[in-house]
């Protein structure tokens, strides 16, 4: 039997699943065995070890299962039980204290940010780095859409995906529900394990499929090469040269800009795509400045909620 084979038997999974239950048990006298939250976690990351860890010993993959998924699940029991003390003590105030009541302040704002949003030197929608106002950010949902258009049908060939903030924080985030509207699927995740991450002035987003690879490696910012007022077809449009017209089609919104190397990505005017001609769109006829030299796909942009 291979590697790939023992470590994925439903014997191997079951009896590693059964060990990190007893682990953490034994620990916080938290029993996970049944609960579908770090059952989900577990599935997830199980398979992302084998395809990360370098080693022809099931021995390492296992032990790695244990002190990785481990941890995570650890950290997120113990900033559960930090929560419920902070709540219980807020709730119950201390005798010795003075009449004075003290009041925890536990609010929290949503926040909605887009990847259409991200500075110009980013790569793409799903690695992008936006400025920010805040110093925390606890992201919650992630919304991405899908359609027969989608160069990075690879994130959604499982109903988990990775989201690395900062370079430094991996969030699992898996299918919440799913939407169509128009001709367009949107799915929308939920993160397994919220965290908090650190910011300062800029948040770095890097959307990967399960098994941790980048969905689209190219820049989704396209320079248009020319424009002209031209006759087709006996209609007057307005036609913008691209270098690769592949991500378009018609009835497609691009948002128009002009590029900055260290700004953010400023929308000026969105179009709708009437026609594509080979490296060419077509649009409805009128004037546009030419200080525009830029634009992007407005379909695919992906929104991430979260709490500041």
């Amino acid at each position: 039997m291979s590697l790939h084979d023992m470590y994925f038997s439903k014997q191997n999974k079951n009896y590693m699943y059964d060990l990190l239950f007893k682990s953490i048990l034994q620990e916080t006298g938290y029993n996970i065995q049944n609960d579908e939250k770090y059952i989900n976690l577990y599935r997830y990351h199980y398979a992302s070890v084998f395809h990360r860890i370098d080693t022809d010993d099931i021995i390492d993959l296992n032990r790695e299962v244990l002190n990785s998924i481990g941890s995570l699940i650890l950290k997120d029991i113990r900033q559960k039980s930090l929560q419920s003390v902070s709540k219980s003590a807020s709730a119950t105030p201390n005798a010795f204290q003075s009449s004075a009541t003290i009041v925890q302040d536990t609010s929290s704002k949503y926040i909605v940010l887009y990847s259409v949003q991200r500075l110009s030197k980013s790569l793409n929608r799903y690695n992008f780095e936006i400025n920010v106002n805040f110093t925390e950010f606890m992201p919650t949902t992630l919304t991405l859409v899908k359609n027969s258009n989608n160069s990075a049908n690879s994130l959604f060939s499982n109903p988990n995906l990775n989201v690395l903030f900062n370079d430094t924080e991996n969030i699992v985030f898996s299918v919440k529900d799913t939407n169509a509207f128009n001709d367009k699927e949107y799915i929308t995740y939920e993160s397994v394990l919220p965290d908090k991450i650190k910011c300062e002035k800029t948040l770095k987003v890097q959307i990967r499929n399960y098994l941790m690879n980048n969905p689209l490696e190219t820049s989704d910012i396209y320079e248009i090469v020319k424009r002209k007022k031209i006759k087709y077809e006996n209609i007057d449009y307005l036609c913008l040269e691209l270098k690769d017209t592949s991500e378009f089609e018609p009835g497609s919104e691009v948002g128009l800009f002009s590029i900055e190397s260290e700004a953010e990505i400023n929308i000026k005017t969105s179009l709708f795509v009437k026609k594509v001609v080979g490296k060419y769109l077509l649009f409805e006829d009128k004037k546009l400045s030419r200080k525009l030299n830029a634009l992007t796909s407005l379909d695919h942009n992906v929104t991430l909620n979260g709490k500041i």
